[in-house]
């Protein structure tokens, strides 16, 4: 026979996991609407790192997926190139893909501020190995 107080715990826990999953749910619905255009998962990634690790440098692989036909790669490979030093390898004919380093959140904002070409961005956000371990002293 269960006591109350045990079922009383299981109320609260799953009050507790159904109010933190609602917000949950409300922070990736504010994401797609901020940013329509970019995975979420990738949005998380990086807010996840700035907020928890804030020496991060900003190290991810980008995918940016441009309209298809409108584009010049070499072109958009040179801009990328000048802003981050990292060079874009084309994935197909209207994809670039670069790992770069001091991106943030604010750049990805950016990207699309500058370039009305850019149809969908994707990637990953992790630290680097520098960024793992903390320095010997």
């Amino acid at each position: 026979m269960m006591n109350s107080n045990s079922n009383s715990n299981h109320t609260n826990i799953s009050k507790k996991y159904v109010d933190l999953k609602n917000h949950f749910k409300s922070v990736v619905n504010s994401i797609k609407e901020c940013f329509p255009y970019v995975d979420e998962i990738l949005i998380l990634d990086i807010l996840r790192l700035e907020y928890f690790k804030p020496d991060w440098q900003g190290t991810i692989t980008i995918e940016i997926q441009y309209r298809k036909n409108s584009v010049n790669l070499d072109e958009k490979k040179d801009k990328l190139y000048d802003k981050f030093q990292m060079l874009p390898m084309e994935m197909n004919e209207n994809t670039l893909r670069f790992k770069a380093k001091k991106m943030f959140l604010k750049d990805i904002e950016e990207l699309f501020d500058n370039d009305s070409d850019i149809a969908y961005v994707t990637g990953s956000a992790r630290p680097t190995e520098d960024e793992q371990y903390p320095s010997s002293q």
